[in-house]
Parts: C-alpha cells; structure tokens; sequence
C-alpha cells in the first residue's frame, strides 16, 4: 500500500479525533442534576420512628415497623400484607416528563390524576395517582440514566409512601 496515502490519512483521523475529544457534546450523566422548574420543593426531615436504609443506588427514611424484600431493580418495603414498591429503570430521555410519555404508552396507564411537579434532593420528580388493574400512588424520580419509581396499592400506605419517596436520595455505590 502507498504511504503517502496511509500518513495523510492517520493524520486527518487522530485531528478529527482530537478535536471531536475536545468539543464533545454534553452528556446525559452531566445533565444529572438539571431541574425543570418544580412546582415544589421538598426537603426531608427525619423523623423518629424512621431507619435509614441504603438499597440500589439511594437511600431513604423508612418506617421502623417495614421489613425489606428483593434486591435490585426490584425492592418491596413490605408492612404486613401491604408495601410500597421500589423499581429503578433505565432512562434515555433527556427529562421525567418525556420518560414519563413513553412509559405511559408501553404500559397502558388508563388515567392519571394530582400530578405534581417536585424536586426531591435536586432531582426532578412527579408524584401521581394512576390507574391500571387499580388506583395505585406513585412517586418518579429522575436521576439522569434512571428512574425511581415508588408506588403502593394501598391507600393506607399513601403517608408512608410520601415520606419515603421525598427522603429520597441518590448515593451510588
């Protein structure tokens, strides 16, 4: 093969390289901690009667009397016959809001309801009720690559489950 093809043309590979290295777009794990502007924010207070509990990537308050179940993406915080459901997906939108659209569609949600805008510890969230087999409440949490979702069948969870989903905080590993 001619090398005065080969050496023009590794030079022109490594420039572009370089320069595609330096002017490399934002990306998404950068995005993180950007927030659309909630409608409120909410700021944890611990609470006695509360543990903390560190489990797939994050750490909530969480009610004494709950036991704990599975492992990741899937965790059960279970109080008697009852419990709040954890499940972190993956995510590749840019926002909750687009995510949340598309989870929607793939899981036929029939109707939503007292949507509300949050930041949670900086991350964008909504909390809603939602209907599918039943009514159920339901806490998104965006964190870049993931969503948290919290949610429970049980009405008489819905208190436990506002204070666990907004003591929420990310701390991988």
């Amino acid at each position: 093969m001619n090398t005065k093809i080969i050496i023009p043309a590794a030079a022109l590979i490594i420039l572009v390289s370089g320069v595609l290295f330096v002017i490399k777009p934002q990306r998404k794990s950068e995005r993180i901690n950007s927030v659309d502007k909630p409608t409120q924010i909410v700021t944890p207070i611990p609470i006695s009667g509360f543990t903390t509990l560190k489990v797939m990537g994050f750490t909530v308050q969480l009610p004494r009397d709950y036991g704990v179940e599975g492992e990741s993406p899937y965790v059960k915080f279970k109080r008697g016959e009852n419990f709040i459901a954890v499940v972190r997906n993956g995510s590749v939108f840019d926002s909750l809001d687009e995510d949340l659209a598309d989870y929607d569609a793939k899981n036929k949600i029939e109707s939503t309801s007292d949507k509300k805008k949050l930041e949670i510890n900086g991350y964008q969230a909504i909390s809603r009720l939602e209907l599918r087999d039943v009514l159920q409440k339901a806490y998104y949490i965006y964190v870049g690559d993931y969503v948290y979702i919290f949610s429970t069948k049980s009405e008489k969870l819905y208190s436990d489950l506002d204070q666990v989903a907004q003591s929420f905080r990310y701390t991988p590993n």
